[in-house]
């Protein structure tokens, strides 16, 4: 199997930028490295018609282990909601955001 371990290293410390995770309410702000991957229109269930835009970012997943869904990333100045979280077995995981709906980023901890 082909070890893409360096190649996630070399796409992170070229494309990668800094996001913020704000957990609710379990841990302090962290500062994680992450590459935007794609941005995609969605049908929502349960709401005919309705779509929501949903962000994708890579992250490793030793990054991974302290963020939930429903958590906060803050990134490009825009606040995005953690809706789904897929690692992968080659060492980065996938996050799936939507728009923040939540009460005031400056809410969210205590």
């Amino acid at each position: 199997m082909f070890d893409f371990g360096p190649m996630d290293s070399a796409l992170l410390g070229i494309f990668g930028e800094t996001i913020t995770v704000r957990s609710q309410g379990l841990h302090g702000d962290r500062e994680i490295t992450a590459v935007y991957d794609s941005r995609n229109y969605e049908v929502l269930e349960g709401e005919a018609g309705s779509t929501d835009v949903i962000t994708t970012i890579r992250i490793r997943t030793e990054d991974a282990p302290f963020i939930r869904a429903d958590d906060v990333i803050i990134a490009r100045q825009t606040h995005y909601s953690v809706l789904d979280i897929r690692t992968d077995p080659e060492g980065m995981t996938t996050l799936l955001l939507g728009k923040y709906k939540g009460c005031l980023a400056a809410e969210v901890l205590p």
